[in-house]
């Protein structure tokens, strides 16, 4: 039997499944036995009176039904699945293996779906990947006859079926009480488009303030509406509630945890829940003088900072911020000494480029001292420097070192690189 195949399927996502699952349909312009393996791929189905090619589709089934949450999300149209309910289809993964058709007259159509994971490019497709990396979720297959002048209004054949699991825990999330005393819950930028591609759409998200052991209030949030912009070479998507606000006002002088669970369906699809960070009480460190020698990096959810400068009384300090959504939730200030003087460089107050400077901690939220003896070096980097063509940088001096830790989790400072974006 030769398979063919000249469209491609965009479906992306982690997860597993390994029944095989099948349907047939009454109508007589629907092809009939079809099944599709949800291990693999592949599938089969009978063929039908005066049809001379078949085409397979595969979709992603979004979580709403009624289709409210779904108004503005581009390429969601409403579908009948196999049950008959009515279901709206995700066009970013969907797609259909076309041209195929019953080569050796044996009455039965075969192939094989190819699978791509999303990409964020607008003009290139992802890569090829195998059923067993498709994300949790509901899906549905389906098989239809191509019309032509002896055949009219061919319907598909549909398969429903379900890859399970756990949702993956949510993680970069930030709560914290806004100036009208309501909890605000804010997710990270990329956290809905990587349920939604990666690891697999919630029913729900679900927050959950506490005092102690006391719930306080329970916040519900089920519209992953968004918006989809192209720029370029490129995909962006803005989801209408990434910032989630309660109704219950709250004392700020309270120690309130807030625990954020990505819901699943009740059955094979599980939730999974983490606490979302909440802002540090330590105050800020008092720089009489800032120098701008300084130093930044990514560690796990964290945003890392680190300023360097002078207090009222000529002394040398540091003070480190780790910021999560731009929040700032966790803080580590002391001293440092050093052999470098303070210099005018580009324009700059800088330490010279290979000076070291050794670290000592006096206060730290995390579970152990970042910095405290640690010795950081100078290195030149590189940063934007205003808008027009072609792009302008300046150099900078930055704190660099390697084999930090931040509450059991290692990264590394370097040097700053000027980053030009799309071109």
């Amino acid at each position: 039997m030769k398979k063919r195949l000249k469209a491609i399927v965009l479906i992306l996502c982690i997860g597993m499944i390994s029944n095989l699952a099948a349907c047939s349909s009454n109508s007589s312009t629907a092809p009939s036995k079809f099944t599709f393996n949800t291990t693999d791929g592949s599938f089969t189905f009978g063929t039908v009176k005066n049809a001379d090619t078949y085409m397979v589709g595969l979709s992603k089934i979004l979580n709403d039904t009624t289709g409210k949450a779904l108004v503005s999300i581009n390429g969601a149209t409403k579908s009948t699945k196999a049950d008959g309910s009515s279901a709206y289809i995700w066009s970013e993964q969907t797609g259909s293996c076309s041209g195929l058709a019953d080569t050796n007259n044996d009455g039965k159509v075969t192939g094989k779906v190819v699978v791509r994971e999303y990409s964020s490019s607008a003009t290139k497709v992802g890569d090829v990947i195998t059923m067993d990396k498709v994300p949790l979720g509901h899906y549905i297959a389906q098989a239809m006859a191509v019309a032509n002048d002896k055949l009219t209004n061919p319907v598909p054949a549909k398969i429903d079926f379900v890859i399970g699991g756990t949702l993956a825990t949510p993680s970069g999330f930030t709560a914290q009480i806004n100036t009208d005393g309501f909890m605000e819950v804010t997710a990270p930028s990329s956290y809905y488009l990587n349920c939604l591609t990666k690891t697999g759409m919630p029913e729900k998200m679900k927050f959950e303030i506490k005092d102690g052991s006391t719930t306080v209030e329970t916040m519900n949030m089920d519209d992953f509406s968004y918006t989809n912009t192209v720029n370029g070479p490129s995909k962006s998507y803005t989801f209408k509630n990434n910032i989630v606000k309660g109704k219950t006002k709250l004392d700020s002088s309270k120690d309130y945890k807030v625990t954020v669970t990505a819901v699943g369906d009740g059955d094979k699809i599980k939730s999974a829940s983490a606490p979302a960070y909440m802002p540090t009480k330590t105050a800020a460190t008092n720089f009489a003088t800032k120098f701008d020698t300084s130093a930044s990096g990514t560690c796990g959810d964290y945003s890392v900072t680190v300023t360097i400068g002078l207090d009222a009384s000529g002394n040398n300090i540091y003070e480190l911020d780790a910021s999560v959504n731009k929040v700032v939730v966790l803080r580590e200030s002391g001293t440092y000494t050093t052999k470098g003087v303070i210099t005018k460089l580009d324009g700059q107050n800088v330490y010279a480029e290979n000076t070291s400077i050794t670290l000592k901690s006096k206060q730290t939220d995390a579970s152990a001292s970042i910095l405290d003896g640690k010795t950081l070096s100078v290195a030149k980097g590189q940063k934007m420097a205003g808008g027009g063509f072609p792009p302008k940088t300046a150099t900078t001096y930055d704190l660099t070192g390697k084999g930090l830790s931040l509450n059991g989790t290692s990264f590394d400072l370097a040097a700053s690189v000027a980053s030009f974006g799309p071109m």
